[in-house]
């Protein structure tokens, strides 16, 4: 690997993580003098769970007694940025206004340059910016779009001119339609005036009404109107307001379905409909029970880093006859698992952690082990050894090297996915673990490995959480021996848990996952993944009382994550906007 890209890659690792404060060269998980959790720090810290003197939050606790209630005093809210539309937004909001769009439009979605990555998601409004390079993919998109959207104008029209003195008429009412679904609110005046004279131009310079209606979709998709959720502020106002309902029902849309508001939630809030919290509640509870909420496994696949698995390589010689397609097998795997436990089960975190099931068809059945499936379609089965999200095999083989497992990598995914803890870069000049030895296990080479003090300083901490998951190979199979034949030991140890009654030993991975499913930190640190997935940006200090609302109702619901998805909703966050000038 070229240094440059190491270094952006551990500069991306680090920025994806919850950065407590506290670190110390002698202490990589920043948690000395008043201990840290998902969000607060301890000795006077700030975070999502408040601040104060040894303060405490939803996400830890310091080092004193004195509670700090963060919902105590004025609102507050951080600064939303602008948010354009991630690709996987683009795609939803025009797909679900004209599903016979769906090909051409995730065709060209395709193409665009990938979003940029921060905080561990593709959503993060500080980095969705547009470059000449994307408003280029945009118009080449737009073009492809507009030319299969006038394909069929009895399906794209509110109307169908009966002769040539009708056709202004019928483009009018198509431009204020259209671009309600576009604009996500009904058009101004002068909103109407600009598109009708991009159709005008079109029929003055000697286009027919079917490229005139080309013209306009084409310049709708180029709109910043389309392309941004916009939300302005009145001039010379100042401090934290309240969002309109028209604001409110994309921030809703887009939070629970990924995509633009349908007619329903539209007349909602231009209806009066959508103007207080019950009603937002009112509308998430429906919303959330549609099937677009079941986009929500977006978020489990770029937490947990699934979209791996469709270019995963592996050693032919130290993994021969894989099945075809494998990756993309354990990919189908590990979003039906999450979509189906959320949607279909009882929606709990523990049963996210812990579930001894999962879907398969007949080809990765037979590459676990598993009898009894066949066809290709994907079954649940009952599992017994493994469960919950980490033991899922891709999961495990996301982390794995090409020729073996990764103690290293499980234990730092565990620590950092599952815990938000923050596992520092390595010190300069650190040697590698090298290649599979004949003569010692992996664990014993990484025992080997933590004499070295600057080693033993991450690795005490890591290695132990990876340990438990020995049991499978870099494929995600069981397996009692490893790639040179040693017999696989699955002991481990959870440490440096801030639910201090969990730390001590643990036999296999099924152990240490059964104890972070009792978890209050992992909860935590779970809810605060969402938050940051689903507001498009990292919690600060303003945030605090919404995180602190969040986490605590996410518990009291016992972890249930289609409710915490509600819960969202009901945030200082989500209804009010900090003013900018």
């Amino acid at each position: 690997m070229r240094p440059l890209t190491l270094l952006c890659l551990l500069l991306a690792a680090c920025d994806a993580q919850i950065l407590p404060g506290g670190i110390t060269p002698g202490d990589p998980f920043g948690t000395g003098a008043g201990g840290t959790g998902a969000g607060g720090t301890g000795a006077g810290g700030t975070g999502a769970g408040g601040t104060g003197a040894g303060g405490t939050g939803a996400g830890g606790s310091g080092g004193g007694d004195v509670v700090v209630n963060p919902c105590d005093g004025p609102t507050k809210v951080a600064v939303e940025p602008m948010r354009r539309l991630s690709h996987d937004e683009y795609k939803n909001s025009l797909s679900d206004f004209q599903p016979s769009w769906a090909s051409v439009v995730g065709t060209q979605a395709a193409t665009l340059p990938p979003d940029t990555e921060s905080l561990g998601f593709r959503n993060s409004a500080s980095f969705l910016a547009v470059n000449a390079t994307l408003a280029q993919e945009y118009m080449d998109a737009a073009e492809a779009i507009a030319t299969q959207a006038v394909s069929n104008l009895t399906t794209l029209l509110p109307c169908q001119p009966a002769n040539a003195g009708a056709e202004a008429g019928c483009a009018d009412q198509f431009i204020k339609a259209f671009g309600r679904r576009m604009y996500r609110h009904t058009l101004a005046a002068d909103e109407v005036a600009r598109y009708t004279k991009v159709y005008s131009d079109a029929r003055t310079g000697g286009y027919d009404f079917k490229t005139g209606i080309e013209w306009v979709v084409f310049a709708f998709l180029n709109s910043p109107g389309f392309l941004y959720r916009v939300e302005l502020d009145a001039v010379g106002s100042s401090g934290v307001r309240e969002l309109t309902p028209l604001e409110l029902a994309s921030r809703l849309s887009y939070l629970m379905w990924q995509s633009a508001p349908d007619v329903a939630l539209l007349d909602a809030a231009e209806q009066g409909r959508l103007s207080t919290r019950a009603d937002v509640l009112r509308e998430a509870t429906r919303m959330v029970d549609d099937a677009k909420a079941r986009r929500l496994v977006a978020f489990f696949d770029q937490w947990l880093k699934w979209g791996d698995l469709d270019v995963i390589v592996r050693d032919s010689a130290k993994f021969p006859s894989l099945p075809a397609g494998l990756g993309g097998l354990m990919h189908t795997e590990a979003k039906m698992f999450a979509e189906k436990t959320v949607f279909d089960s009882d929606s709990k975190l523990g049963s996210l952690l812990t579930g001894n099931y999962t879907y398969v068809n007949q080809t990765l059945a037979q590459h676990y082990g598993i009898a009894g499936i066949t066809g290709t379609g994907f079954q649940r089965v009952a599992t017994t050894g493994r469960g919950g999200l980490m033991m899922l095999g891709g999961n495990l083989a996301a982390r794995d090297l090409n020729t073996r497992t990764s103690i290293v990598h499980r234990g730092i995914s565990v620590r950092t996915l599952f815990m938000c803890q923050v596992v520092a870069a390595p010190p300069p000049n650190v040697p590698a673990l090298g290649p599979i030895d004949s003569s010692l296990t992996q664990a014993q080479r990484l025992a080997m490995h933590r004499m070295d003090p600057t080693c033993a300083a991450c690795h005490n901490n890591i290695d132990s959480l990876g340990t438990p998951f020995e049991g499978f190979d870099a494929v995600g199979r069981t397996r009692t021996q490893d790639e040179a034949g040693h017999p696989v030991d699955t002991t481990g140890e959870l440490v440096r848990s801030k639910d201090t009654a969990l730390n001590g030993p643990v036999a296999n991975g099924v152990e240490l996952m059964g104890k972070l499913g009792q978890s209050g930190e992992v909860r935590d640190c779970f809810a605060t993944n969402l938050y940051r997935f689903s507001m498009g940006r990292k919690e600060n200090a303003d945030d605090a009382c919404s995180t602190y609302t969040m986490k605590q109702a996410f518990a009291q619901s016992g972890g249930d994550v289609k409710q915490l998805l509600v819960t969202l909703t009901q945030l200082n966050d989500f209804d009010h906007r900090q003013v900018q000038p």
